[in-house]
Formats: structure tokens, sequence, C-alpha cells
């Protein structure tokens, strides 16, 4: 089963990057950090769980801002 935690923090992870480029070395050390906590298989199932939700997340936001 993936790791909802890992899920969460690749979307945070994902989200945060593509709107503040250039804090991204912080937000992959924490992205490692909080993923080396979590078993390996489920860690890897989760996260991309995350990069899934994080694309949707930002395709649905750019589209919000184009009918604005």
């Amino acid at each position: 089963h993936a790791s909802s935690d890992a899920a969460a923090a690749q979307a945070a992870h994902d989200v945060l990057v593509a709107l503040l480029p250039e804090r991204k070395l912080e937000f992959d050390l924490e992205l490692k950090q909080r993923l080396a906590t979590i078993n390996p298989q489920r860690g890897q199932q989760g996260a991309a769980v995350g990069r899934v939700v994080a694309q949707r997340t930002l395709e649905w936001a750019a589209k919000q801002s184009a009918l604005s």
C-alpha cells in the first residue's frame, strides 16, 4: 500500500517547487528527510501518487487563473 505521508510530502514538495523554484534545494532536502522515515516501497508508491496529485493541482490552479 502507498504511504499517504509520502504522497502528501511529495505533493507539497512539487507544488512548492513550482511556486517557489528558488527554494528547490531546501524543499528537496525536506522531502528526502521525510521519505527516509517511511518504508521504501510504500514511500515510492506514495511519492508516485503525490506527483500525480501535485500535477493535477497545478493544472487546476492554472485553469482557475485563466478563468479569472
